[in-house]
């Protein structure tokens, strides 16, 4: 009975330990896709995603192709790219960037299927910002005061059309065009704040790396050393390349006065007579 006991034990720490690897190659796939809101909408709320993303230099283009690709193939009424830029350091390094402005429907969506396409291809999350500010009140208060604008513009025309003193009219005409320039700034300013509620900023940043663990920590500090050996090297060719020429050419002068131009230059000068001292003169 003990027999058949600890062998059904083994083999169920056997099967346990199968699955284990299974279950961390399918966390490895997937990888952490940051912070999920959990799909609830907040109505009136202006939101900002912001991914950082680490992975290798050489796959960061392709990454960020895909990103933009997959913006402009949700339309340009729903995604609209704003700004990319990508710089390669003299280290090798590479940081690179893609900002879009993307619908509020499908905002969180986009950023966290776009931190997966990037997963896949071997990048790893390196940060996740999610900003939201309040506008709804903002723009209802704009709209509010462009109508009490609107209004007050309307009792000045009306005021206008009747009989007034000309320093009166002129009074008049000042108001209503202060009225009219109040009235268009609050309808801009509630434009504004509803289309920041419609549309959302996302963007990625890219920056190359091994990614994040103490493994990794130690193969970027390999990568930085023979980056640094690297540009050390080139810095003495650079040098010899620059002051190789000028150096060699007055060594060349050097050997050539040496070996035959002092005896040129004796032969040129000739013989110098002997110096012979004044006589002293005669003591009278």
């Amino acid at each position: 009975m003990r027999r058949a006991m600890t062998v059904v034990m083994a083999c169920a720490m056997i099967a346990a330990c199968s699955k284990a690897p299974d279950s961390h190659d399918n966390a490895a796939v997937s990888g952490d896709t940051g912070p999920d809101l959990g799909g609830r909408s907040a109505a009136g709320i202006a939101f900002s995603y912001a991914y950082s993303l680490v992975m290798p230099g050489g796959d960061i283009a392709d990454v960020q192709e895909t990103h933009a690709a997959a913006c402009e193939r949700l339309g340009h009424d729903r995604c609209r790219i704003t700004g990319l830029h990508y710089t390669v350091a003299p280290s090798g390094r590479i940081d690179a960037d893609l900002s879009m402005t993307v619908a509020a429907s499908v905002a969180r969506t986009f950023g966290r299927q776009g931190v997966l396409a990037a997963q896949k291809a071997g990048a790893v999350l390196g940060g996740v910002t999610i900003g939201g500010t309040e506008v709804a009140t903002q723009a209802k208060a704009d709209t509010q005061a462009a109508t009490e604008a609107t209004t007050e513009r309307a009792r000045v025309q009306a005021d206008l059309r009747r009989r007034q003193t000309p320093e009166a009219r002129a009074e008049l005409r000042r108001r209503d065009t202060e009225l009219a320039a109040q009235a268009r700034t609050a309808r801009a300013d509630a434009a504004t704040a509803r289309d920041s509620i419609a549309n959302t900023p996302v963007s990625f940043d890219y920056r190359s790396g091994r990614g994040v663990g103490l493994a990794n920590r130690v193969r970027e500090a390999g990568d930085a050393a023979a980056a640094s050996t690297a540009a050390t090297l080139a810095a003495v060719l650079w040098v010899l390349a620059t002051l190789g020429p000028p150096l060699v050419l007055l060594l060349a002068l050097v050997v050539v006065w040496r070996r035959w131009g002092q005896a040129a230059w004796r032969r040129i000068a000739g013989p110098r007579a002997p110096y012979t001292p004044p006589a002293d003169p005669p003591i009278w």
